[in-house]
């Protein structure tokens, strides 16, 4: 039996996108989301004409001396029913509940419960998409920096040249710059992204229109949409940039974090 050609693979993969994603807006500790994937797959999965115990989960996960693990787990049951009861139940814990953890898992398990309803009754695959910093509608937050080609060599007007043109190709990519953190060694964004942009076409153009006044910035940039570096961190990997002459783009995309 032959292989499967390159484009019928990439025709299976097309396929298998979600039609209608959703982006959850709350930032979320990577080292939660990892723990809810993993125990995700682990629960089967409950439908509704199986689930004649969700009112005795219900009791469960509003019992205020519960086990926060248990809790993690009936959270999971809930979110695998895909029926409209435990969508309320989660969506009612989520009023109630003051656990930082735990208001966390809430968003989580009432996004994949969503998915599940709304695959089986409007006849078409659903799924959201995670990051450690979040989003907004359709956008990913993202943070990224570019950086100096010398060390502490960015002027005030060559800082400020670099925020502009980044702002200036804002609207033709549909972005959305949140924060701009201007120093001498690099510059610094946190920024809203379409999922459907190619971001790194969006900041290497930043970086070139940059450059057109001398190139003061380097090629290669750190991004993230997980978590925002420590400034000891930052430093750690602006370094590394800088002693990869070039051949090292740090990127960090979570594309795994999708149902």
């Amino acid at each position: 039996m032959r292989d499967k050609s390159l484009k019928d693979q990439i025709n299976d993969a097309i396929s298998q996108i979600p039609q209608q994603l959703v982006v959850l807006e709350s930032a979320i500790d990577p080292g939660l989301l990892k723990e809810y994937f993993e125990k995700s797959t682990e629960v089967a999965g409950l439908r509704e004409e199986d689930a004649e115990n969700v009112e005795s989960l219900k009791d469960a996960l509003f019992d205020e001396l519960g086990d926060i693990e248990k809790k993690k787990i009936i959270m999971l049951l809930l979110a695998h029913t895909g029926s409209v009861t435990a969508y309320r139940i989660l969506e009612e814990y989520g009023q109630v509940v003051q656990e930082p953890v735990l208001k966390k898992w809430m968003l989580l398990a009432l996004q994949e419960c969503r998915m599940f309803l709304e695959s089986e009754l409007l006849d078409e695959t659903h799924g959201f998409i995670l990051s450690g910093l979040g989003g907004s509608g359709n956008k990913l937050r993202y943070f990224f920096v570019v950086v100096a080609a010398e060390p502490n060599a960015l002027t005030p007007f060559q800082q400020q040249r670099v925020e502009s043109e980044f702002e200036s190709i804002c609207r033709q990519y549909h972005t959305q710059i949140e924060q701009v953190i201007l120093n001498p060694d690099y510059v610094a964004f946190i920024a809203l992204i379409p999922i459907d942009v190619t971001v790194n076409d969006f900041i290497d153009r930043g970086i070139e229109q940059s450059n057109e006044l001398g190139n003061f910035l380097l090629t290669v940039y750190l991004i993230t949409n997980m978590e925002i570096p420590t400034p000891e961190q930052l430093t750690e990997y602006i370094e590394q940039m800088r002693n990869s002459d070039g051949e090292m783009e740090e990127t960090e995309y979570d594309e795994d974090d999708l149902f």
